[in-house]
């Protein structure tokens, strides 16, 4: 790449993103809908992911029943693929 690498610190995408937003920064854009050209404000964003995660957490135990399933199948998929 002909841009300079980005040093990441060890947090999660979560904090990177949203830790020590300023009120200012939450009025920034994060995201432009390319189609409908449809913009998201960080903080607006922040309020969507975290409306997504506590309904995720509502649903811990189905989501854990999923993700177990889901990893059973992608080693199943990559046993077969690795003995195929």
């Amino acid at each position: 790449s002909p841009y300079e690498d980005v040093e990441i610190p060890n947090v999660s995408l979560y904090d990177f993103i949203f830790e020590g937003l300023s009120e200012a920064d939450a009025q920034r854009v994060a995201i432009v809908d390319g189609p409908s050209g449809t913009t998201t404000a960080y903080g607006e964003l922040k309020r969507q992911v975290d409306t997504i995660a506590g309904a995720l957490a509502a649903q811990d135990a189905v989501v854990a029943k999923h993700l177990s399933a889901l990893r059973r199948i992608l080693v199943y998929q990559s046993v077969e693929r690795t003995n195929g």
